[in-house]
């Protein structure tokens, strides 16, 4: 059965061992990034301007110190958006390190996400590895967007971390999973919206996610919904695999990489064969 767009079920699991991508941000945060340090406040016009339909507030922390710009702006800790909608959603959404979330919270997602993707992952030439994915999505490296209902159950997420790839640093959404009750209200669309705020106010060049084909309606719904493009490092525009590979690699630009775009490094394709 196919799968709505608002269950968005990919993954990029699989990519690790092709991908040219180094783990970003490079260092951990300090014991004291689980504490509030200096606030910077999105300003609301420009979060209305993405979502009309919902009223919220997102707040991205920061914490003092720090040798680099780096260590500092890619240390977004327990930041919360409370999220009101016309489609009657009343969620509050938390984005948090995988260190710092219950371990409780990090298993629902594991099973919510071998609920929706394990039969795609079966029909890819990847296939699903329990172990390894278990493994993704508790690596410290490992950022979540986590929407809880009124009741404080959870019913949706994000997994994302911040990468290097192909020497332009961005931010890679491993996964975004709904349960069955919320979805097609919106909610999916506005947790790669967060992403997208993440990203542009942590200066990433892009957002980055692989879709398999044959979930169509994801495929779709980036494409046409979030005008997300085919990125160069997608097997189908390597010319290595074109209609055998089983995924795409899509991206999706920042403000600050599209003001960057005409300085980036011009050598070469750096994608992979998905074989």
């Amino acid at each position: 059965m196919e799968k709505s767009a608002d269950s968005l079920a990919f993954s990029h699991s699989a990519l690790s061992s092709h991908s040219s991508r180094t783990p970003w941000p490079p260092s951990q945060p300090s014991k004291n990034t689980t504490e509030m340090g200096t606030h910077c406040f999105v300003h609301p016009q420009r979060i209305y301007s993405v979502s009309r339909s919902m009223k919220f507030i997102l707040v991205l922390c920061f914490p003092h110190g720090g040798n680099s710009r780096f260590s500092q702006r890619h240390r977004l800790i327990n930041s919360h958006v409370d999220l009101s909608s016309h489609s009657r959603l009343n969620l509050q959404i938390e984005c948090k390190r995988v260190t710092a979330l219950n371990p409780l919270s990090v298993e629902w997602a594991f099973e919510l996400t071998r609920a929706n993707m394990q039969t795609l992952y079966e029909q890819s030439e990847w296939g699903w590895k329990e172990r390894e994915k278990r493994e993704e999505m508790n690596d410290e490296r490992a950022w979540y967007l986590l929407a809880r209902d009124a009741d404080s159950s959870p019913v949706a997420f994000s997994h994302f971390r911040f990468d290097i790839e192909c020497g332009e640093e961005v931010l890679y959404c491993y996964e975004v999973q709904l349960e069955s009750r919320v979805r097609r209200k919106g909610l999916g669309k506005f947790l790669i919206q967060i992403l997208q705020l993440i990203a542009n106010s942590t200066q990433m060049k892009k957002v980055m996610l692989t879709v398999f084909k044959q979930n169509k309606g994801a495929y779709q719904f980036f494409r046409e919904a979030l005008q997300f493009e085919i990125d160069e490092t997608s097997p189908s525009m390597s010319g290595c695999c074109g209609d055998d590979c089983s995924y795409e690699i899509l991206s999706r630009r920042t403000k600050h990489g599209e003001a960057s775009a005409g300085h980036t490094h011009g050598g070469g394709h750096c994608g992979g064969c998905c074989h």
